[in-house]
């Protein structure tokens, strides 16, 4: 995942930390900042990257509906972006 992000948005440096968690039979929980953690990542995303879109459970959302909507939701924004640009 490191080296597609790197190749599609041109950056070489590394992260400074990063954690991979597996779950086994179990319905992930976030942390209880999840929230406010995602919104300061999209507006610092939207600053200098604008067309980089976040998507998925790791932000939105772990369950299927979640998911759903979310990718409803994405494929929407997307769309906008493609008419505007």
């Amino acid at each position: 995942a490191l080296n597609d992000i790197q190749t599609s948005l041109g950056i070489t440096g590394q992260p400074v930390t990063h954690d991979v968690t597996k779950w086994h039979d179990v319905m992930p929980n976030y942390h209880i900042r999840h929230h406010e953690i995602v919104v300061s990542l999209e507006n610092k995303i939207a600053d200098h990257y604008p067309n980089v879109i976040l998507a998925g459970c790791s932000y939105y959302g772990v369950g299927i509906p979640d998911c759903i909507a979310n990718g409803e939701k994405t494929a929407k924004r997307i769309l906008e972006q493609v008419i505007t640009h």
